[in-house]
């Protein structure tokens, strides 16, 4: 993102207490650089529209409409790229529409063309919607409006079924009969060394076979996964991007693949959305934005209806440090996104600033265990960690009010296992109240409860597919595959 002037970052630290975020004195929330720009705004007596809407080849558009002083300068083209790059993150699409001044229009066109620096989130966005990227500048009233379809999933709890939640990590899984939990387990796995889809699929169908023998039979699996999911197609996911792109067709197929090697249906979503009802169900609300700190961070929405809206919801990618020299994306590149901040990653880095000293060679899931029980033990290094981080997200809760509808922020995943997860709780909580008192009276901070944070996301999986018609299946574990070209 282009930076925002010196002296925005500057007048952005007035009343900011570097104490938010105690083992990162560095960080530059750009909620602040948003309410100063706001500010001159208001003290400003020309103002122009800027409208940004994201389409997808099958006629769904999001949109979001704003203002922008009228003179661009740095700050307002700052401000209207931001605004696109966080809009293409958080609802997903191929074309980007921009209405507004012609020098904001060209500004945003130069920015988000295939040699420049958003270059990343243009191929990923043609990759998952197999479309060419293009930018559309649009006369005055010409930008289209909001057209899209709200999804209706979950709360299926009939049958045999396996809930699975594919984490970078682990694999983690539960078998259910009737609602009732027949098996929970957890299975480490490193997917990105795997090059090819073969390998990959003969791990995962290991895995089912296993959960599932403590089940009479298998009736359907839902299954979270990170990444993208486009009718049960696994369009882009840094989990199996050691598997090189000649492979493509058949990583986006291997749901499908496994449906067919089991004989059992399969439904697929992203973490993020399955993070959005777990979140939901706990709290019985809508508007609601789960969160799930792990490996990265994954975002799902409800809206006030309840209802999944589609959106890919990758707030992973979406900047929310201005710092120039903010902690750098190995995938993406990108400077200061928010999976640098809520997941095993962040840390892993504030370990290293809190002082304490761990063997460089300890595997990431061992470094979060011994965060989380210093903090458990009271160890003042480790939960600066958690209260660091805690600190993130208060900063970062008006940026999602601009771009959601929300009233609920439930958190869950790893990095909120134990204490960790109070801390963090508590700490944004009370440090919202005090940087954003307006905020914090629309929006309110949830934790699931502390044995349902790990395996949430495995057990709405499990309540994923419809089963229309039950009937006795074979034990999945003595299922030939044939008919399977792997």
């Amino acid at each position: 993102m282009t930076e925002f002037t010196e002296q925005s970052a500057t007048n952005g630290f007035l009343g900011w207490n570097s104490l938010v975020t105690p083992l990162d004195k560095g960080f530059r929330p750009a909620a602040l650089d948003l309410a100063l720009y706001r500010r001159r705004q208001k003290n400003s007596k020309e103002s122009a529209p800027l409208i940004i809407a994201i389409g997808r080849p099958n006629g769904v558009v999001s949109r979001y409409e704003t203002s922008i002083l009228h003179k661009s300068d740095a700050e307002s083209r700052a401000y209207a790229e931001w605004v696109a790059q966080f809009m293409l993150w958080s609802r997903g699409g191929s074309t980007l529409y921009v209405e507004a001044t012609r020098e904001i229009e060209d500004h945003i066109a130069s920015q988000f063309r295939p040699e420049g620096p958003h270059a990343f989130a243009l191929q990923l966005m043609e990759k998952i919607y197999q479309s060419p990227f293009a930018v559309i500048l649009c006369e005055p009233g010409e930008s289209p409006m909001d057209r899209g379809t709200p999804c209706h999933w979950g709360s299926q709890n009939n049958g045999c079924r396996l809930g699975v939640d594919l984490g970078g990590s682990e694999i983690k899984i539960v078998a259910v009969q009737d609602g009732e939990t027949a098996f929970q387990g957890r299975f480490p796995w490193s997917p990105t060394e795997f090059n090819d889809v073969s390998s990959c699929f003969q791990f995962l169908l290991s895995v089912f076979n296993e959960a599932s023998s403590s089940l009479p039979h298998l009736d359907a699996i839902g299954i979270s996964t990170a990444g993208v999911v486009d009718e049960n197609q696994l369009m882009v996911s840094n989990l199996v991007r050691g598997i090189g792109p000649d492979q493509n067709s058949r990583v986006q197929g291997i749901f499908s693949d496994l449906a067919t090697a089991l004989g059992v249906p399969i439904t697929v979503t992203n973490d993020g959305e399955a993070s959005a009802l777990a979140g939901m169900e706990a709290i019985q609300e809508g508007s609601t934005l789960g969160m799930t700190l792990g490996t990265s961070l994954a975002c799902g929405y409800t809206n006030a209806k309840n209802h999944l809206t589609g959106w890919i919801n990758e707030l992973a990618f979406a900047s929310i440090d201005s710092n120039p020299e903010a902690p750098l994306d190995d995938w993406s590149g990108y400077r200061g996104v928010g999976g640098s901040y809520f997941s095993i990653n962040a840390v892993d880095r504030l370990l290293d600033a809190s002082g304490i000293e761990l063997d460089p060679g300890l595997p990431l899931q061992d470094r979060l265990a011994t965060a989380r029980g210093l903090a458990e033990e009271k160890n003042e290094r480790a939960v600066n960690i958690y209260r660091t981080i805690g600190g993130y997200l208060a900063a970062t809760i008006p940026l999602f009010t601009e771009f959601y509808d929300v009233r609920n922020i439930v958190l869950m995943g790893g990095v909120t296992s134990g204490n960790g997860g109070e801390i963090i709780h508590k700490y944004a909580t009370a440090t919202l109240k005090k940087l954003f008192p307006d905020c914090a009276k629309k929006v309110k901070l949830h934790i699931l409860a502390s044995n349902r944070r790990r395996m949430s996301q495995a057990k709405t999986a499990a309540t994923l597919p419809e089963i229309t018609v039950e009937r006795f299946r074979p034990n999945p574990s003595s299922v030939l595959l044939e008919g399977i070209q792997l």
